[in-house]
């Protein structure tokens, strides 16, 4: 995959992580859509079940940001796995994977984690938080996403 789609995919999440930090970054571009819970959020390769006050924006076919009071977390699917100095994670949900530190832009200073779990054909899942720790205290957020038959059983059961 081509290096600057992967890094104008970070960007969205980036932006909105130094958003959040108070930085003058220009904005991300306006969402396609809205989606708010409670409620199935169903994208090609997993899904995500939003809580009562959360709401996703969608910003591509396989990269959506939830929120919510404390939170800010984007999902992308069309990705391929973390390049540079990573550590090694296991997700009961979602198998082997990698996380990394995310360091903002503009700037230099980390802000949060960036996951990664093996898909198909070379792309990855990612999930992108900077109120990720890098420790266990992430799985509960991250066992929300869901991969395989509990994503095809989320999706079936709000269709």
């Amino acid at each position: 995959m081509n290096v600057k789609i992967m890094i104008a995919g970070l960007v969205g999440t980036l932006a909105i992580l130094a958003s959040r930090a108070g930085l003058a970054t220009p904005p991300p571009p306006p969402p396609m859509g809205i989606l708010r819970g409670p409620a199935a959020l169903c994208a090609t390769h997993y899904g995500f079940r939003l809580a009562e006050g959360e709401q996703a924006r969608q910003y591509m076919a396989e990269y959506w940001v939830v929120s919510a009071p404390g939170l800010e977390m984007g999902i992308r699917s069309d990705l391929p796995g973390l390049e540079g100095p990573k550590d090694r994670v296991t997700n009961a949900g979602l198998g082997p994977g990698e996380r990394q530190r995310v360091r903002e832009y503009p700037g230099n200073a980390y802000r949060g984690w960036v996951y990664a779990f093996p898909l198909r054909e070379g792309t990855s899942l990612r999930i992108a938080s900077d109120q990720f720790a890098g420790t266990d205290a992430d799985l509960p957020l991250l066992r929300r996403v869901l991969v395989g038959a509990p994503r095809d059983a989320l999706c079936r059961s709000s269709g």
